[in-house]
């Protein structure tokens, strides 16, 4: 997950896996869950672009 901040973008296959791990279809830790939380947020500002 690291990556993904890292090199500012993530993939759409990814960005949905991550989302159905946060959304509880996977247990997750928290450290696992706040790095998943970033990662969304970073969307939502626009510092992480979604790629195809």
């Amino acid at each position: 997950m690291q990556t993904i901040l890292t090199r500012r973008r993530i993939s759409r296959e990814t960005q949905h896996v991550l989302m159905d791990s946060l959304l509880g279809k996977t247990q997750l830790n928290r450290h696992e869950q706040a790095q998943v939380q970033a990662i969304f947020e970073a969307i939502t500002q626009g510092r992480l672009r979604v790629i195809d």
